[in-house]
This record gives C-alpha cells, sequence and structure tokens, in this order.
C-alpha cells in the first residue's frame, strides 16, 4: 500500500452539510419556509410556516455541530435539533490504520 503496511486503503462516505431549508428566510422573516423532503431538517419535525421564536448559532459549514431551534407551530412550541447532513455523501478513498 502507498501509505505502508500499517495501513489500508478504503472508501469512506464523508458527510456533507446540508441544512435542509431556506435559511434567508429564516433570518429574514423568522419563518421556516423551503423544507427539503427527507431532509434531516423534515425528520426531526420542521415543517414550512412554523415561525421562529429562537435559535442557536448555525455553523454553516460544520455538519457535526448540530442546529438547535425553538419554532412555533400554531400554538404550540417545539425544540428541534438536529445534524445537518445530507442523505448521501461523496464516497472517497482514505487510509486507514490496520486493526
Amino acid at each position: 500500500d502507498g501509505a505502508g503496511p500499517g495501513y489500508e486503503l478504503v472508501r469512506v462516505e464523508i458527510p456533507v452539510f446540508e441544512l435542509g431549508f431556506d435559511l434567508e428566510s429564516l433570518l429574514q422573516k423568522k419563518v421556516i419556509a423551503g423544507v427539503v423532503p427527507g431532509s434531516a431538517a423534515e425528520r426531526a419535525g420542521l415543517r414550512n410556516g412554523q415561525v421562529l421564536v429562537q435559535r442557536k448559532p448555525i455553523h454553516i459549514t460544520d455538519p457535526a455541530k448540530p442546529v438547535e431551534m425553538t419554532v412555533k407551530d400554531g400554538e404550540v412550541e417545539r425544540s428541534i435539533t438536529y445534524l445537518p447532513t445530507a442523505a448521501k455523501g461523496p464516497i472517497v478513498p482514505q487510509y486507514r490504520k490496520r486493526s
């Protein structure tokens, strides 16, 4: 192998950031819009038309940092937390230490 006998080349799926809704609408209107069907945001409970009550900072380049917010759906407030990752990321070759 290219990295030496203690390593092997494997194919690994890399997580890709996908917020799952329209960030501009959230920032400008404080309303959830453009929820992507099947996204982590939808699976966590975000729906179009919900109103933002509060949120923590959204790290738009890091799929390992959770999106955390409270939204109002009618008269009910809901806390939403999810990891903003796409269903499928690219598969890339990487070297891994042999076990």
